[in-house]
């Protein structure tokens, strides 16, 4: 795997994630995925590995979302530490 680019932008990370959210939930940067969204265990796990897979990238295996992870800082780490997969 090689580093490149990632091409995604805060909208589409929002858009993906509204599908794990109840209707009608309002979500922004400073949503917050457990708390905020009610996102449980199975659904951060069934978001990384959709993220993965839409926008072709690669995350370390370490990585975990917890009850402080907002929607910013989960993309600011897709940025930085995903690797995109050719």
């Amino acid at each position: 795997m090689k580093k490149k680019r990632i091409d995604l932008n805060l909208e589409e990370l929002i858009g993906t994630i509204s599908e794990y959210a109840f209707e009608g939930t309002k979500i922004n940067q400073d949503s917050k995925l457990v708390s905020d969204l009610r996102m449980d265990s199975l659904d951060t796990i069934d978001l990384i590995m959709k993220i993965q897979e839409k926008y072709k990238v690669k995350l370390p295996d370490e990585y975990r979302i917890s009850r402080s992870t907002t929607v910013k800082k989960l993309y600011d780490y897709i940025i930085k530490k995903g690797i995109y997969k050719s």
